[in-house]
């Protein structure tokens, strides 16, 4: 670490609050701070690196430790780390061993169910890649270290290099010392997870005999709200459709009845999704307004709608597309090693057009669980929602049911309270966002970055892998890009950071976007009276510039309309 801090000059300590940036310059957080603050300065004071200061003050928002609650240990961003939607992080190690020695899946912390098992599902996703010593593949179920600066190795190779060849620097990027470093960390971690198996076993026997006390009470108090199963007499919930132990449902009809009474739903259901499928969208406009009722509280007449100011876009909605190589190998991980992680997961389906009139991740789950099971028996071993992007995924015991969901079925029925509303089911999905430079406040031209730029800025702040494709939507709109994706895990780290600079431009991702265009608009109209025509359209009051974005072309009388979140129709 450098003895002084370039901005002011005085000397660094250890207990002071330190800020170190990617290029490895360290200074006083409040300096740089009152920099950024007062001169609206990124760069890096001592190398001059852009957005260098700017993006290691972002990062410090994340919360940088904590406690693991279930080894009861502390955590920093230096460990192997698993967060759950509830916002509760813990080591990975502890999660996946509370998980393969106990099945539990909620958060440990808050109890969200299912919150812990989707997000090791996720990070399992991602746990895949070559070992740059030995050069085979190494993959979530094999023992791995990572180093500092993030390369990851098998223990063996690592060990091996070490002792053989006495070589301590990162065999991937040459850093110095970070092998060693790993290796004397994941030491520490080997023996923190014999404490931690030894201390899972203990809260195992605690949890299952605080789980039977509870059990215990709760049947003396609430007996009459038990059922009991007619084919194998086990208990269960008053709230629950099937036995919890041979899984059939509490009121079973006959066979005859039951496959008629399917066969029957299916035939609704297909006439519903043709006639649904017929209505959503004008068979010669691929992409129409999102907001119809626009022009008409305005009074003008009416704008011509095109695909794109350039005429070269097809539908920007978030939309299951046809088979990408790069997604299946992103979720490939899930499929393949699923018999030792669980043994129910073993398919993915990727669910797309979830509606947006719903912003609970838990009553969307619930909602499409419950249809899923009424309607097709089918019984997924986990759901996961993500109403902000309007898609999601689900885990389902086997191939063959994948393939009814994706070839057969392919759309479902929601009800909802507002009416009916028809999702997707797919193989393989594309994520559309949109990433828009703010120009409000710059009164000259400005040197916007090419899609290329964007593309290396998004890589480098999300660490994820790289966007299928990004584009500039149009010469009328040239600060707005379209930035097409197909990982799941890549738009989380979005989520939870969607600002950043490139070129000293401030920039905002909206994520799962919908896109939209005005033309032929009247000369005096402003954003104002869009953004309230808009509110209007959509029942709300008012709507978050994080969720709406407008952008108005004056010379050509056309406006851009981006929409994520509550405000997508």
């Amino acid at each position: 670490m450098a003895n002084e801090c370039s901005i002011c000059e005085k000397e660094l300590n250890e207990a002071d609050d330190l800020v170190t940036t990617d290029c490895d310059h360290t200074f006083h957080r409040q300096c740089a701070q009152e920099r950024l603050d007062t001169k609206n300065r990124t760069d890096c004071r001592a190398c001059g690196q852009d957005s260098a200061l700017g993006d290691a003050l972002a990062r410090l928002k994340i919360v940088s430790g904590g406690e693991c609650s279930i080894c009861e240990r502390l955590w920093t961003l230096e460990d192997d780390l698993v967060t759950t939607d509830c916002n509760h992080t813990f080591h990975y190690a502890c999660a996946q061993e509370r998980l393969n020695k106990t099945n539990k899946v909620d958060c440990r912390s808050c109890h969200q169910e299912s919150a812990l098992g989707n997000a090791l599902a996720l990070k399992n996703l991602t746990k895949k890649g070559e070992c740059s010593i030995c050069e085979l593949e190494w993959n979530w179920k094999d023992d791995v270290v990572t180093t500092i600066c993030k390369h990851t190795f098998h223990r063996h190779c690592a060990q091996k290099r070490l002792d053989e060849k006495n070589k301590a620097d990162c065999r991937s990027c040459g850093k110095e010392s970070a092998l060693h470093d790993a290796l004397s960390r994941n030491t520490t971690t080997a023996t923190m997870k014999q404490s931690i198996e030894t201390k899972s076993d203990d809260i195992v026997r605690t949890e299952t005999h605080v789980a039977s006390v509870a059990k215990t009470e709760y049947t003396m108090e609430k007996k009459e709200n038990l059922w009991q199963c007619d084919e194998c007499s086990g208990t269960n919930d008053e709230s629950a459709k099937r036995c919890a132990f041979c899984r059939v449902p509490r009121f079973a009809a006959s066979s005859v009845s039951t496959a008629q009474t399917q066969r029957q739903e299916d035939r609704t259901t297909d006439k519903y999704n043709q006639i649904e499928y017929l209505n959503r969208t004008p068979k010669n406009n691929d992409h129409t307004s999102l907001y119809p009722e626009v022009q008409e509280f305005m009074d003008v007449d009416e704008p011509m709608v095109n695909k794109s100011p350039r005429g070269s876009h097809t539908n920007y909605s978030l939309r299951s597309s046809t088979p990408s190589t790069t997604s299946k190998q992103d979720f490939q991980s899930i499929e393949s090693d699923s018999q030792e992680y669980s043994s129910e997961h073993e398919a993915i389906v990727y669910i797309s057009d979830l509606p947006p009139s719903i912003q609970d991740d838990l009553q969307l789950h619930r909602l499409i669980e419950n249809r899923l099971e009424k309607t097709f028996q089918i019984i997924p071993a986990i759901i996961q929602c993500y109403t902000k992007i309007g898609a999601g995924f689900m885990c389902v015991p086997n191939t063959q049911i994948k393939n009814r969901l994706v070839e057969d079925i392919k759309k479902m029925i929601l009800d909802l309270p507002g009416g009916t509303h028809l999702i997707s089911f797919s193989d393989t999905i594309e994520l559309v966002s949109y990433v828009v430079i703010d120009k409000t406040h710059e009164k000259n031209d400005i040197n916007l970055p090419n899609p290329s730029e964007i593309l290396n800025r998004w890589v480098h702040l999300y660490n994820g892998e790289k966007p299928l494709s990004c584009d500039q939507i149009s010469v009328q709109f040239p600060n707005i890009y379209r930035i097409v994706s197909a990982s799941f895990v890549n738009l989380l780290a979005v989520m939870s950071n969607p600002d950043f600079l490139i070129n000293k431009l401030f920039t905002h991702v909206y994520i799962g976007a919908d896109c939209s265009y005005l033309e032929d608009l009247p000369k005096s109209t402003t954003k104002e009276q869009l953004e309230t025509a808009i509110c209007n359209s959509i029942g709300m009051k008012t709507v978050s510039s994080l969720s709406l974005h407008i952008e108005l072309n004056k010379e050509t009388n056309s406006a851009c309309i981006i929409a994520t979140d509550k405000a997508r129709l």
